[in-house]
């Protein structure tokens, strides 16, 4: 059943308006006292123009004196879907100084949902999410007394372009922003798609697929293809190589590279010993707090690596006693060979120390001199690595009925570090 027409009345208020065009036609236009327009063409379409605008409550040109706020009026901006704030000022504000606060009754609770600190000398636009129903929008001034001010706040009914930067413009924390979050999907080679992953560190995970599997064995913090090798701890360290004959690795010994690290130290004693006279020399280890079961399980533990080299004109007897109990006699200083360095992780060495027990006898009694072989050498076959927390004696006799002239020293380095 068709409509029938019935007969519209309409009264113009000062803002709708009724017009007749040339044709006979009738255009309508509704205008709203926010300025909004509702207009049907005179080919019947209907078309809104929603226009934005300046909120003088909110804007303010006024000079701020040092640590000066200004607050504006409160906004009630149900009628408005976005916000647009320009700031600029030639000095800086206070940290986060201004603030884009809202209020669900216009009056109390304010609350700062976006706060930004203005450099001196910026210009900014921020477009602050339009929260809650009223907003207002303070700015609090920095150390310093203003000159230039300029404080604009713009309200639209319409959604706007978010605040945005030429790519060559550097990028600052107070910029205004929006978080995006992007999952990358790959696909496998049975056609399937999984998200890309990250390493334990937060870094973009890359793999190699023939050694997927076992491409590193401690987090991906080190890949087991790269220029790292184990050591007696299970810790990666760095393969060295010659910046002379490119591309060989450089070899060195244990003892020769504590001296490179400054954790090899050397202490000398010379003594005329007489017709079977003693000499005895104390070295006290420190506390170092080792465990008896795996003593070499952490990079930060320290053992002292000993070697005696014991040189004599004539035949002399050599033993060495481990825990004993004495007390110090007169110091030998040890040194550390490598000059460059200051450690001083040495160990507490003295001749003529008071024994009150001796100990248990570990090496020797060995003869020197006379064409046999001394107790020790620069290759460290018969270093000891020395126990924590205790004291060894070192015997020396002459084995003969004159003057005898002995060499001795005490080589030893810090292992595995200081």
């Amino acid at each position: 059943m068709p409509i029938q027409p019935k007969e519209i009345q309409i009264v113009d208020n000062q803002h709708d308006k009724l017009e007749v065009n040339p044709d006979g036609s009738i255009s309508v236009k509704i205008i709203g006292s926010s300025g909004d327009i509702v207009e049907v063409t005179e080919d019947g379409q209907m078309h809104i123009v929603a226009q934005g605008a300046l909120c003088e409550g909110c804007s303010t040109t006024e000079l701020l004196s040092a640590g000066e706020t200004y607050v504006g009026s409160s906004i009630d901006k149900r009628n408005y879907n976005a916000i647009a704030v320009f700031a600029t000022s030639d000095v800086e504000s206070a940290t986060k100084g201004l603030e884009i606060q809202y209020s669900k009754d216009g009056q109390t609770n304010w609350r700062a949902a976006e706060s930004y600190t203005i450099l001196a000398g910026a210009e900014k636009w921020f477009t602050p999410p339009a929260f809650g129903i009223y907003m207002r929008v303070v700015y609090e001034n920095g150390a310093s007394d203003q000159t230039e001010f300029e404080l604009s706040t713009y309200l639209h009914k319409m959604p706007i372009k978010w605040s945005g930067h030429n790519l060559q413009d550097d990028l600052s924390d107070e910029d205004d922003g929006e978080l995006s979050v992007v999952v990358p999907k790959l696909r496998t080679a049975a056609n399937n798609y999984v998200s890309a992953s990250a390493t334990s560190s937060g870094n973009f995970k890359v793999s190699l697929e023939e050694f997927e599997d076992q491409v590193s064995t401690n987090n991906n913090t080190q890949l087991n293809t790269s220029q790292f090798i184990k050591d007696e701890f299970g810790l990666y360290t760095h393969i060295l190589g010659d910046n002379i004959f490119k591309g060989s690795i450089i070899a060195i010994e244990p003892e020769h590279h504590e001296i490179h690290c400054g954790d090899s130290y050397e202490a000398t004693d010379n003594v005329t010993l007489g017709n079977g006279a003693t000499r005895d020399y104390l070295i006290i280890v420190p506390n170092e707090g080792l465990s008896e079961t795996h003593p070499g399980d952490s990079q930060g533990t320290k053992q002292y690596h000993f070697v005696m080299i014991i040189e004599s004109e004539s035949e002399v007897s050599a033993q060495l006693y481990e825990a004993g109990t004495s007390t110090a006699g007169t110091a030998i200083s040890s040194y550390n060979r490598n000059r460059n360095y200051v450690l001083t992780d040495v160990l507490g060495i003295s001749y003529s120390p008071t024994i009150t027990t001796i100990g248990t006898s570990i090496w020797g009694p060995w003869r020197i001199g006379s064409g046999r072989t001394i107790a020790g050498n620069s290759s460290r076959n018969r270093e000891f690595i020395l126990k924590d927390n205790t004291q060894y004696i070192l015997r020396l006799i002459n084995q003969t009925t004159s003057n005898n002239n002995v060499n001795v020293e005490f080589d030893y380095y810090v292992h595995p570090g200081v």
